[in-house]
């Protein structure tokens, strides 16, 4: 055998082991996650909205609410997710933030109006299947959300010295 066909053999043989490996690869492949809506500079994950879907109908049932259907909650959340992304990036934008402190306050808050102590409502997140650190980030949005509609109105606002003697 000469060096040209041993050469020849031996490309046939990597781009057949190439092939077949990439066949592997490509099997063994599973999808992760994948994006539902973009929404200017941010995303929202299929993962996020069937997280928010679950958290929401628990609240429903927990309150008696009868549950819509699953692609008009899907739907609705999905909604609700798009304007919160907007909002957010509007508060990135402007500056809005939540220090910590004042999100511990509002947390202890939430807690003392379920007359429950800070560990007692971590604990009950938890019997619903929830994380105290998901719950703080939700509330944090919430607060932040908040805050940019409340500029927003605040800017459309206007009472004049003639309106308030009246």
């Amino acid at each position: 055998m000469n060096t040209v066909s041993f050469l020849r053999i031996m490309q046939y043989v990597l781009l057949f082991g190439t092939f077949i490996s990439g066949m592997v690869v490509a099997k063994e492949a599973t999808l992760l996650d994948k994006v539902v809506a973009i929404v200017d500079d941010d995303i929202v994950m299929h993962s996020e909205l069937t997280r928010r879907v679950k958290s929401v109908s628990s609240r429903l049932r927990a309150q008696g609410t009868p549950l819509p259907s699953n692609l008009v909650m899907e739907t609705r959340v999905l909604e609700q997710l798009i304007l919160e992304s907007i909002e957010l990036q509007l508060a990135a934008r402007a500056g809005i933030r939540v220090s910590d402190n004042q999100l511990n306050q509002t947390m202890a808050n939430i807690a003392q109006s379920n007359k429950m102590t800070v560990e007692q409502f971590e604990e009950q997140l938890k019997l619903e299947g929830e994380t105290y650190s998901s719950a703080r980030d939700q509330i944090r949005r919430e607060m932040i959300v908040s805050r940019v509609q409340q500029r927003e109105v605040d800017k459309r606002v206007r009472v004049t010295e003639l309106e308030i003697e009246n």
